[in-house]
């Protein structure tokens, strides 16, 4: 019969009353029992506290990889875009008419391979989830190309300069943003902040690529200026058009035999092939879609960015490429806004 742990040390006790090495014991298991059920406690408690300090934020996936969330804008509700593939958090224009946003400076923003117009604001208030930003500065530009793509209007593009105060993960299964302490997928890679921007180091086809990790794309786009490489690798023959705020350009395609970030696998997987980058020497840009990923977990205070693959890993092929990606996307890839 299993005797309670409680009953078990009164009678260890008793046996051992009449000596002073008895008692002795009896105290020092007990000490040892407390100490184990305050270390229980302990973690227990530890674990409650890390629970709470997670916040989640629901949000709608459009095209597969568009993450809209409602955030606040002057203390006003608005819909907002995550994307960490933008530096600097763009304001749409018609938006910063509405807050009465002040006109501070003229400048641009540069995308996939080109330059649209813009100009600077102050944005006396953003919140998202537990991130509060003070008096921030923004680009503004058109964000109509959203709307025309997904139906819904969108009211600013959220960048890193806002993101990276708190460490946050996207789960494209339960469709939620978790800011705090989050569990870092097994397979990870070191994340390197350059010019405000998040890279990866990535080996593809034996050759080394540092790449843009790009929440606000869904394929992965090399650079032919940067990576001369890929001239030489199979062609497809399909090419796809992109579209963003400079214009349109069409792209061809390539399959690659081996890709690896870290210890992600992505070998077999399409890419397109872009001409010159018109900032910061980068190989390429890795977007993220829920077609290959379930979850994807940015970790500022570790310099790390974690990647949990969808259970079947299918590598993306001409088909859902564009349909996931190019055809319908109109993103600004505002690679460097200055």
């Amino acid at each position: 019969m299993r005797v309670p742990l409680k009953a078990r040390e009164t009678q260890f006790g008793r046996q051992n009353s009449s000596g002073s090495r008895g008692s002795f014991r009896s105290n020092n298991i007990a000490g040892q029992t407390a100490a184990v059920i305050a270390m229980f406690v302990g973690l227990v408690i530890s674990a409650a506290a890390a629970k709470h300090d997670v916040q989640k934020i629901p949000f709608i996936l459009y095209r597969n990889h568009l993450i809209v969330v409602d955030g606040s804008l002057k203390q006003q509700q608005r819909h907002v875009l995550i994307d960490t593939g933008t530096n600097v958090s763009i304001i749409d224009t018609a938006t910063a008419e509405e807050l009465n946003l002040q006109h501070i400076a003229d400048g641009n923003i540069t995308t996939l391979d080109g330059v649209a117009q813009a100009y600077f604001a102050i944005l006396p208030e953003l919140a998202l989830g537990p991130i509060h930003r003070e008096n921030l500065r923004v680009a503004v530009n058109d964000l109509s190309w959203v709307h025309n793509q997904i139906g819904i209007r969108v009211d600013a593009v959220i960048g890193i300069d806002a993101l990276q105060a708190a460490n946050f993960q996207i789960d494209y299964i339960s469709r939620t943003i978790s800011f705090g302490s989050i569990r870092m997928p097994r397979t990870a890679a070191p994340m390197v902040e350059e010019n405000g921007l998040l890279t990866v180091q990535a080996e593809l086809n034996g050759t080394s690529a540092k790449l843009l990790v790009d929440t606000g794309g869904s394929a992965l786009v090399l650079f032919a200026a940067e990576m001369p490489q890929v001239t030489e690798w199979k062609d497809l023959g399909i090419p796809i058009r992109m579209s963003n705020i400079a214009g349109h350009t069409d792209l061809r395609q390539i399959q690659l035999k081996d890709a690896h970030i870290g210890d992600v696998n992505l070998s077999g997987t399409l890419a397109l092939i872009a001409g010159n980058p018109t900032c910061c020497h980068l190989q390429g840009l890795l977007g993220i879609s829920q077609v290959q990923f379930k979850r994807v977990v940015f970790d500022f205070t570790r310099s790390l960015v974690g990647f949990e693959l969808q259970n079947s890993f299918i590598p993306l092929q001409t088909g859902n490429l564009a349909d996931a990606c190019c055809s319908a996307a109109q993103q600004p890839r505002a690679i460097r806004v200055r």
